[in-house]
């Protein structure tokens, strides 16, 4: 089960802030020290390995957190193998609660959304969720619950294979949940045998409504997804080649596509080793007026220089399809931008590196970042931050404005101790969430 699901995993994270810095090309350069973190920062976890899935934000501010933890949640059962969690913060940072959403069998909560006074979570199970039936290997659900963390209802289906939550979107009426299987869904007419990108559509009720399967030959992976005005956006990666694409079979390039509601291809751009390196992938997607920004890394010659580790890249796209910019960014070590949240203006990234960036010094194996270009792709502000344990940053979404402690909500997980916070797995690694300044 867990070597199964490895290769899945985002990437996690940890805080003690270090100096802000201006990025300068490609370069930070630090301006002034600070002594702690700003906003807040918060620790979650059990005494045994708990991973985040994902974070949301309401109206209000709140903060909803979604992950799987293989400990004892106070009040609950202790874990089977793993089970999934939701949480929910107040706009300073207060726990309001935190629930144990599992099975009893393996499972966990990979995503989470707010719309209204419902929020949304998908994630997989090996057992069955309430009212539903376990079809293969892992399965994939998708739960409405309340403010208060009650269930309102749960919807589970799958293929005989394996299925990998990658994007939950809730829009009016409609509940898009996308993900990559190794299996066939029921009348797509797909072969089966690799991994393809499926696209499941529910109304709020939990009524299926549409599912379509679509991808190459080869492995193909949607790791992000966004949506603006009825278009849906994905990035992520491929060992095969989409139309109009040529690949080396078994070279893992990166790509953004737009498809419909229904899931039916716009189109797809597929990276070009030649340019951004012969092992790319795209993590990360967000849409913004009229722009598509798309954030990954890749390994060798970029357009920009080469590097013998995987740097970060930050591109733009228009709503046809044409790349506007990239840019290339990192440090000596392996950078892995994970997310990215668009703004006023701002392009806001988040990540972890292996290495530091100028005028500042790696606080463990794996630090965290956040980045900031402007959505024309001059680069602008960075921040490294880190734990004497690895640290790595994964989730970012956006709050109206800082007069609750921070506008950007950066998530990931951590084995060390977290400013101000209290560590709760030993060795095992906790949960973070920090409520940061978006200037």
């Amino acid at each position: 089960m867990t070597s199964r699901r490895t290769w899945i995993r985002s990437a996690v994270t940890a805080l003690v802030l270090l100096p802000t810095a201006v990025v300068v090309g490609s370069i930070a350069r630090a301006t002034a020290p600070e002594s702690a973190l700003s906003g807040w920062p918060r620790q979650l976890g059990t005494a045994e390995t708990d991973y985040l899935g994902s974070v949301a934000v309401a109206p209000s501010g709140d903060v909803y957190v979604v992950g799987n933890t293989a400990g004892t949640i106070p009040g609950y059962a202790a874990a089977t193998g793993t089970d999934g969690f939701l949480a929910r913060y107040d706009r300073y940072g207060r726990l309001k609660w935190m629930k144990n959403i599992g099975t009893d069998d393996w499972d966990g909560a990979d995503l989470v959304a707010v719309s209204g006074n419902s929020v949304y979570v998908m994630g997989f199970t090996v057992g069955a969720v309430p009212g539903g039936t376990h079809v293969g290997q892992e399965d994939m659900y998708v739960a409405r619950f309340d403010t208060s963390g009650r269930r309102i209802w749960a919807r589970q289906f799958g293929t005989t294979s394996f299925e990998v939550a990658r994007s939950l979107i809730v829009s009016g009426g409609t509940i898009v949940a996308l993900g990559t299987t190794n299996g066939v869904f029921e009348g797509t007419g797909r072969p089966g045998d690799n991994l393809d990108v499926f696209v499941a559509t529910l109304d709020t009720r939990g009524r299926l409504r549409s599912m379509r399967q679509f991808g190459t030959d080869f492995d193909d992976d949607p790791m992000s997804a966004a949506m603006s005005g009825g278009r849906i956006f994905l990035a992520g990666s491929t060992t095969g080649a989409f139309p109009g694409a040529s690949n080396a079979r078994g070279a893992r390039t990166a790509f953004v596509a737009r498809i419909d509601m229904r899931g039916a291809p716009k189109w797809v751009r597929q990276f070009d080793p030649l340019e951004i390196g012969t092992d790319s992938l795209a993590r990360g997607v967000a849409v913004s007026g009229t722009g598509v920004y798309v954030v990954g890394q890749g390994l060798g010659s970029f357009t920009d220089f080469t590097s013998a580790e995987k740097d970060g890249f930050v591109t733009r796209y228009d709503f046809a399809g044409n790349r506007q910019w990239f840019r290339q960014f990192g440090t000596s070590g392996s950078d892995t931008p994970q997310a990215v949240a668009v703004r006023q203006g701002r392009v806001y990234i988040t990540g972890s590196t292996t290495g530091s960036f100028p005028d500042f010094t790696n606080q463990g194996a794996s630090d965290g970042f956040l980045a900031r270009f402007s959505t024309g792709g001059t680069p602008g502000s960075i921040r490294q931050f880190g734990t004497s344990g690895d640290d790595f940053a994964t989730r970012i979404v956006l709050r109206r404005n800082d007069l609750y402690g921070g506008a950007v909500v950066i998530a990931g997980e951590t084995s060390g101790t977290v400013w101000g916070q209290t560590r709760e797995g030993s060795p095992s690694t906790d949960v973070f969430v920090w409520a940061a300044p978006g200037s």
